[in-house]
């Protein structure tokens, strides 16, 4: 193999195996779609929980009633609430990928791999790939 392509497998290895890199978070459409209807639920949520603390203050509802009630829209935030975060949980993603990625640069390192084969699985995580001539080194920018 050419000495670029190399430093660029190499680049890529020490990057993942160090932690130290730069990923960046394509969200696909449905992602962000998705994204979007949990925080415009919990904006609901939230409003419902204010009117039944307002049905309570102005005696519509029992204390009973906006108890039980209250509790179920708790409930139901809190749930909204963990499934957003779960999306942002970044520090495991960044852990998660390089560990699967470390293993595709096994593949991509095999001799019996085709070119056509590497630039492929290449392209699943790296976004782009800067080569530094002054001093023949390379960062690579990753995604996900």
């Amino acid at each position: 193999i050419s000495k670029i392509t190399a430093s660029v497998y190499s680049g890529i290895e020490d990057s993942l195996t160090s932690g130290e890199f730069t990923l960046i978070k394509k969200d696909s459409v449905e992602s962000v779609d998705r994204k979007k209807t949990l925080l415009s639920s919990l904006k609901r949520e939230r409003i419902k929980l204010d009117r039944i603390r307002d049905a309570y203050e102005n005696g519509i509802d029992t204390l009973a009633e906006y108890k039980s009630r209250k509790e179920e829209v708790t409930a139901v935030i809190e749930r909204i609430e963990k499934e957003i975060s779960k999306k942002d949980d970044t520090n495991e993603t960044l852990k998660t990928f390089a560990e699967k990625n470390l293993k595709l640069m096994g593949i991509i390192r095999a001799e019996e791999t085709s070119e056509e084969e590497k630039n492929r699985l290449l392209r699943t995580f790296v976004d782009h790939i800067i080569f530094y001539r002054s001093n023949e080194s390379v960062d690579v920018v990753f995604y996900n």
